[in-house]
């Protein structure tokens, strides 16, 4: 929405405060300030038959009747706390990356944070959020330890400020096509990639090796291949960057590349060459216990005043049934439903739950671009919307027997994908190395974001097939 509010973003990768204030021009100029109830939970929402109406109650204690309800819960939704023996006695501080204290460390986001210049501090977990962190707290703790499970890839992130020439000089539409021209080069669809990160380097690498008349099985080959020769780079850049050659080879990570996710930084590694800083890896086996004062780790006791944990959040699609109490037709939870794992049309729709929609990655679609899915949802929800208003449409539904089609269908699309996670290390993507068949069920769909996109036009376009429909009155 960068043209429609009119931000300006300072650098390539914007910042916390910049992505915030990007969040706050939304409400201005959608007057959601106003519409929306902010900080507020949903606790319950149940169908009223009689009145085709959803009951929502929230934990302000509104009771709130709604023609129409859009579940948008969020992919990262619930932050995750490790189950460390003694974690509960700890006397320190502690608190987890997403719940900051900055009465605690003092500063702000950019700021120094003054207040930990007399502070040990340990950061367990070294993923996507432990290698945003670790730089900054390294810069003003008397002394940080890191403490490592599995390291992360971390390629160069490149990172600069935005040129202003051509930002101005971009037509209107551009960063839609921007969007998705990062999805199809991302796929190897694009016939020119406009983004050149990280993300497309699996593409651009292979693009010239390709050869006419391989097979698919061949193609196979070629990545793996060229997987491995990414993340010998990653080794690489570590062992260049990072001057204890001890700690160097701690942060070199043996998997493929997409068995977590991918991390590009500027200043991650370079956090290990300060003299305040130490790398504590545990070799897979994570943090021993907590006591009152202190962290152990492979058998040694560390004294620390802060533990932060930078341990992430729970992986919506993976979880088991939904993130509020919902109850369709004939007193049916959507819980119930979903004791198996999920059953949806397009990841949008649920048999027995009408005018009930989803907007979720569980059999819909996720990319790198996290918000390009989410933006195809929820225009396709807005013109269903558009038109049951326009039609008179009481209720829609979808019929049994179609929605396990799209069951079969999405599980044959994602399994493939499944099935290379479950030979990862242990991590979010494969339920930390428990895989059973509701990994493929309430994961994303196995296509690309453009290939579902295609699927949902034809479907409005067709009359939507399968769905059952009711008329006011």
């Amino acid at each position: 929405l960068i043209e429609e509010v009119g931000t300006v973003p300072s650098e390539r990768y914007a910042h916390q405060p910049e992505i915030f204030a990007h969040c706050q021009a939304f409400g201005r100029t959608f007057d959601l300030y106003r519409r929306a109830l902010m900080h507020t939970r949903v606790t319950d929402a149940r169908w009223d038959e009689a009145a085709s109406r959803w009951i929502l109650e929230t934990d302000r204690g509104d009771e709130l009747r709604a023609r129409f309800v859009i579940l948008a819960s969020g992919h990262y939704r619930e932050p995750k706390l490790p189950g460390i023996p003694g974690m509960e006695t700890f006397k320190g501080r502690s608190f987890h990356t997403s719940r900051w204290d900055y009465d605690y460390t003092g500063g702000a986001p950019g700021e120094p944070m003054v207040n930990l210049r007399d502070k040990v501090v340990a950061i367990v977990g070294t993923g996507a959020t432990g290698v945003q962190c670790v730089p900054e707290v390294a810069k003003d703790a008397k002394h940080l330890y890191v403490i490592q499970r599995t390291p992360s890839s971390v390629g160069v992130r490149d990172n600069g400020p935005t040129d202003l020439d051509w930002f101005k000089s971009q037509k209107p539409g551009w960063q839609t096509e921007r969007m998705v021209n990062f999805v199809e080069g991302y796929r190897g669809l694009a016939q020119e990639d406009l983004i050149q990160d990280g993300w497309s380097q699996m593409v651009r690498r292979m693009r010239p090796r390709v050869k006419a008349g391989m097979t698919m099985e061949e193609i196979g080959e070629l990545m793996q291949m060229v997987d491995y020769e990414i993340m010998e780079d990653v080794r690489k850049r570590a062992e260049a960057v990072v001057r204890d050659r001890r700690t160097a080879e701690a942060l070199k990570p043996w998997y493929n590349w997409m068995c977590k996710r991918p991390c590009f930084h500027d200043e991650y590694l370079d956090a290990f060459n300060r003299d305040n800083v130490t790398l504590v890896d545990t070799e897979g086996r994570g943090v021993d216990r907590i006591s009152e004062h202190s962290i152990f780790v492979n058998g040694e006791e560390i004294e620390v005043d802060l533990v932060v944990f930078a341990t992430g959040f729970e992986l919506s699609p993976f979880e088991d049934g939904s993130p509020i109490p919902v109850t369709g037709r004939a007193g049916r939870t959507l819980a119930e439903k979903w004791k198996d794992g999920a059953t949806t049309l397009h990841g949008q729709h649920v048999h027995g739950f009408p005018n009930f929609f989803l907007s979720t990655t569980r059999q819909g679609s996720w990319d790198n671009n996290f918000t390009y899915p989410l933006d195809v949802t929820a225009t396709h929800l807005a013109k269903l919307i558009r038109q049951a208003l326009d039609d008179g449409i009481d209720t829609i539904d979808v019929a049994e027997d179609t929605e396990a089609e799209w069951v079969r269908f999405h599980e044959e699309k994602g399994a493939p994908v499944q099935a290379r996670w479950a030979e990862c290390t242990p991590s979010y993507f494969n339920r930390e190395g428990h895989v059973d068949q509701r990994i493929v069920r309430n994961g994303t769909f196995g296509g690309s974001i453009m290939e579902l996109r295609d699927i949902l036009a034809k479907w409005r376009e067709d009359g939507m097939p399968g769905a059952t429909i009711t008329k006011q009155g």
